[in-house]
């Protein structure tokens, strides 16, 4: 398979004054996003607006029947849900399922003080530890001490550029 070719510069850039117009005719099309992604938030906010109104009845209906379902099949639960544990309607199937297990701490304990009690009850496999590179901290090391370690410092010159933003008054 053939290498999709790479895109060529098609502007090229010989004089300050090329460089300066290049800046303008990016601000330009800066300018003209700002105002396209503008228009469209707001569009976008109306369209939002609408659906939130023309959909509140139908949700406020959702919550209401949701509540009384649950609290129909939690009165029931006993007598209708014991095997299988959900019922087939007419409309669809009400039941309760099984979460998957999970961890919750007793009370009002804070998680130093649960590390301790497996420390002392002799769980550490129970403690996770995680381990990264203080990349902060090694900055303040040379090349010659980070090389052996499998590090390096590194900056780079890179290109950048900025607008002028005139504020229209």
């Amino acid at each position: 398979m053939a290498k999709p070719a790479k895109k060529q510069n098609e502007v090229t850039i010989t004089t300050r004054e090329e460089a300066d117009l290049a800046l303008q005719l990016i601000g330009e099309a800066v300018r003209r996003i700002a105002v396209v992604e503008k228009v469209a938030g707001e569009t976008i906010d109306r369209i939002r607006q609408i659906l939130v109104q023309d959909t509140a009845g139908a949700r406020e209906v959702i919550a209401d029947r949701e509540a009384a379902l649950e609290a129909w099949a939690e009165a029931n639960k006993t007598e209708l849900f014991t095997e299988p544990r959900s019922i087939e309607l007419n409309w669809g199937k009400v039941g309760f399922r099984w979460t998957p297990w999970k961890i919750k701490f007793l009370s009002k304990l804070k998680v130093e003080t649960i590390v301790e009690k497996l420390r002392a009850n002799k769980m550490p496999h129970l403690i996770r530890v995680e381990e990264s590179v203080d990349k902060e901290k090694a900055l303040n090391y040379d090349n010659e001490t980070l090389a052996p370690l499998g590090m390096k410092k590194v900056h780079s010159d890179e290109f950048y550029y900025e607008l002028k933003k005139e504020e229209v008054k």
